[in-house]
């Protein structure tokens, strides 16, 4: 039997679009300090950093918005067997099955809420992982946070909370199923 999708989580266009335009804006103020007559050399020097930095970020923003709008990006699919995240870095999809997840939980770090993948053998999931660079990063959230996989529901088009009713919500199915 194939893991099926019972729901699919996009990533949201409008929070894109959002972030694309205030990028956009901060770029522009960048580019007015730097082209203002009465500023000082502090002034120009932020107004060339600002367009290093939002202009680079506003670009990425642009090209990533208009495929964003072209085809819509699926990054969390809940199915029958298995959670699956989509890593765009690696454009791959993390695929995990119920039966290792022993919880998720929200949890609030620097002011962002991210939604926490916790397993019954965490070492043994990490050891899966074939990047090193990967590897590393999910270790060091297992110390810190108690989870190697975190989510940032910050760009999907769901709420945190809603994201972790419908996890959970699968993970009991999941569970009273396999105690039948």
């Amino acid at each position: 039997m194939s893991n099926r999708p019972t729901t699919v989580i996009y990533a949201s266009r409008r929070k894109l679009i959002g972030g694309t335009i205030a990028t956009l804006i901060l770029f522009g103020l960048s580019l007015f300090l730097l082209l203002r007559e009465e500023s000082h050399v502090a002034g120009r020097l932020i107004g060339i950093l600002g367009i290093i930095l939002f202009g680079g970020g506003f670009c990425l923003l642009l090209c990533t918005t208009l495929r964003n709008l072209r085809c819509r990006q699926e990054i969390v699919r809940i199915g029958d067997k298995e959670l699956e995240l989509y890593v765009p870095a690696r454009k791959d999809w993390y695929r995990i099955k119920w039966e290792e997840i022993s919880g998720v939980r929200l949890q609030k770090i620097y002011g962002q809420t991210f939604l926490l993948i916790e397993f019954h053998h965490p070492e043994e999931r990490i050891g899966q992982e074939k990047s090193s660079l990967s590897k590393h990063l999910m270790n060091w959230q297992e110390r810190r946070f108690g989870a190697p996989y975190i989510i940032s529901p910050s760009n999907l088009d769901i709420s945190s909370e809603e994201l972790l009713n419908k996890i959970q919500n699968n993970l009991k199915n999941k569970e009273i199923e396999s105690s039948k």
